[in-house]
């Protein structure tokens, strides 16, 4: 016969039940997704807070020289147009692009302001977006990024040039610097350097939202702060 304790030892114990945790429900399905939603709410909050500038008409200092008084823009987008707009230092500027985005608005909006001024506000609108993507995929971190870009969107400070029709070319410099810095940021892992890149001297056109950029970068900089990132005081 078995003994006691052996009788004890193959005596089945009784395990106690685990409690199934389950998985926490995030906001949205996936982190695409919610930066897809983030980015449509910079959008709609962007067009909401410029709406009144449709309203604007006109101005008398530059939009005349570039738009309404313009012969070449106002002939619509057409090959002169083009060739004139790669040779001409009008404006004491060569800056073709801005001349053809002019010449562009001309032939859908014909010279109605509102077209050419809600240009500008979806200008406007992308950069943000592309700000808020450059600094989320810098840092990772989702909501701060998406309150710079929404600082940057409706920050006081760009106003005149989102209401200023012949400053569209500020708002293309910006995409255009924006992408400069998110290839930059890509190779880099130091928010340092993405300052000093938002903050670099640009052409006449665009130096105020350059400097806008910069300082919102920089403003930002004790709320997003890379991992092993240098502060910068």
């Amino acid at each position: 016969m078995p003994s006691p304790a052996t009788a004890t030892a193959r005596k089945p114990t009784a395990t106690k039940p685990t409690a199934i945790t389950q998985p926490r429900a995030s906001l949205f399905i996936s982190g695409k997704k919610r930066s897809a939603v983030l980015c449509l709410l910079l959008l709609l909050l962007t067009l909401a807070f410029y709406n009144p500038i449709v309203n604007n008409g006109f101005t008398n200092y530059d939009d005349n020289g570039y738009i309404t008084d313009n012969p070449h823009v106002r002939a619509g987008l057409t090959w002169e147009t083009v060739k004139w707009a790669f040779t001409s230092f009008d404006a004491a500027n060569w800056h073709p692009l801005t001349w053809l985005s002019h010449a562009l608005d001309i032939q859908l909006f014909k010279l109605n302001p509102a077209g050419h001024h809600y240009v500008n506000v979806l200008l406007h609108g992308a950069n943000a977006i592309l700000l808020f993507l450059l600094l989320e995929g810098a840092t990772g971190l989702t909501w701060p990024s998406w309150m710079v870009a929404a600082l940057f969107a409706l920050h006081p400070v760009n106003v005149e040039s989102v209401a200023w029709a012949a400053e569209t070319c500020g708002w293309r410099f910006s995409t255009f610097k924006i992408r400069q810095v998110s290839a930059i940021s890509s190779s880099t892992s130091s928010t340092l350097r993405l300052q000093v890149r938002f903050g670099e001297r640009g052409s006449k056109c665009g130096a105020g939202q350059g400097r806008s950029l910069s300082a919102v970068v920089c403003a930002s900089s004790k709320v997003i702060v890379m991992p092993g990132a240098p502060s910068v005081r």
